[in-house]
């Protein structure tokens, strides 16, 4: 319990407390079963802002003008409690880790300081591994799809072909990279998946390479051999991307993790920049079959996410998933036969709908990194 100057409640810590901190100071003793332990903070010291006993999941002291405090533990929402004396403590028994992140509240319940915040690097590092583990499945499913596009192009089906490109960029998009404007994979991404703009010849620049150059090949020239020398191409840009490690392009660093932590809400966002306004169509009309993949890479994110969000968040994955279901539902409704439309001819109420739903995901997909990364000690810094 807190005490002004050397003395203590207990009197036998008396001596201990004067001589470790002679000047006027604010004191905890915590008492077990057999002894004591005292903790002192001088007045004009900083205080000890977060201890922890046997017993007491976690206790402190804090300055004058501090009325409350909200605590944080790892795997549950924060918890406040009231300020006496200068003294606070958070019994919550339940809990089988120990509090971390502290914020002091004034009397208006205002945050005048985050004196230190929770780490989840820890956990967030072996939900990152797991998604590594995903990627790297991914892309040996796609270097075999890739492989029966350029055997289908070389057949000179071309329905065959085109039907083995849309499975392969699909793959791909599942990943959660996109043409690398988000993606990890920086310029060789671009090179995978990129776009003709920004290239000084658009579709006819050399630097135009990867699934969208394929793309241009099957459906707007029908020139089955510059498709397939432009498979050729991706499939060795592939097998230049599986040469490295994932750890490589997706460091378990904090920034690496905390760059890691905005895909759930960029996949979407790319979606909305560039396949609902087809920048991204080169002819193939298959942009809502893009979003669907969006999709499945968001909910891939969110359920290695959820483990961390749940505590902080516990209704946001939750909410996440019907909004990405009445997307799902939404494109699903756009389908002529079984056969996916431009969007570019979508009637004007299904595209609202479409719109309407991708807006309402991202604005919900968008707290996750402030949720997990953004607080104290915590913020995203090598």
């Amino acid at each position: 319990m807190p005490g002004a100057g050397p003395a203590l409640a207990r009197a036998g810590a008396v001596a201990t407390a004067a001589e470790r901190v002679p000047q006027a100071a604010l004191c905890i003793e915590v008492l077990y079963a057999n002894g004591h332990g005292a903790s002192c903070a001088a007045a004009s010291g900083s205080p000890d802002a977060l201890l922890f006993a046997d017993g007491t999941p976690g206790f402190g002291l804090v300055p004058n003008g501090v009325s409350a405090v909200t605590v944080t533990y790892q795997p549950a929402p924060p918890g406040t409690v009231a300020v006496h004396r200068n003294f606070f403590v958070i019994v919550a028994p339940s809990q089988a880790a120990l509090p971390c992140g502290v914020q002091w509240l004034d009397p208006t319940a205002n945050v005048n300081k985050i004196v230190f915040g929770c780490s989840y690097l820890t956990a967030e590092k072996q939900e990152l591994n797991e998604y590594r583990t995903y990627v790297a499945n991914e892309l040996s499913t796609l270097r075999s799809q890739v492989a029966a596009l350029a055997a289908a192009i070389g057949s000179g089906n071309l329905a065959q072909a085109q039907s083995a490109w849309l499975t392969a960029h699909l793959t791909w998009l599942d990943i959660g990279q996109d043409d690398g404007a988000y993606g990890c994979f920086g310029a060789l991404g671009g090179e995978i998946d990129g776009l003709a703009a920004g290239h000084p010849l658009g579709t006819a620049d050399p630097g135009f390479t990867g699934f969208h150059r394929i793309e241009f090949d099957l459906w707007t020239k029908h020139d089955p051999s510059a498709a397939a020398t432009a498979t050729a191409t991706l499939q060795s840009l592939l097998g230049q991307l599986v040469k490295v490690p994932l750890s490589t392009y997706l460091p378990a660093t904090p920034t690496g993790i905390g760059n890691w932590l905005l895909r759930p809400h960029e996949v979407l966002e790319d979606a909305l920049r560039d396949s609902l306004t087809a920048d991204d169509d080169y002819g193939s009309g298959t942009d809502l079959a893009s979003i669907t993949a969006d999709v499945a890479a968001a909910r891939e994110l969110l359920r290695e996410l959820e483990p961390a969000l749940d505590p902080v968040a516990p209704h946001l994955v939750g909410d996440v998933r019907g909004e990405l279901d009445s997307l799902i539902e939404a494109i699903d409704a756009t389908r002529a036969n079984g056969a996916w439309v431009p969007i570019e001819n979508l009637p004007i109420r299904q595209r609202q709908q479409v719109d309407a739903d991708v807006g309402a995901a991202l604005e919900t997909l968008a707290p996750i990194p402030d949720l997990l990364t953004s607080t104290g000690s915590n913020s995203p810094t090598d």
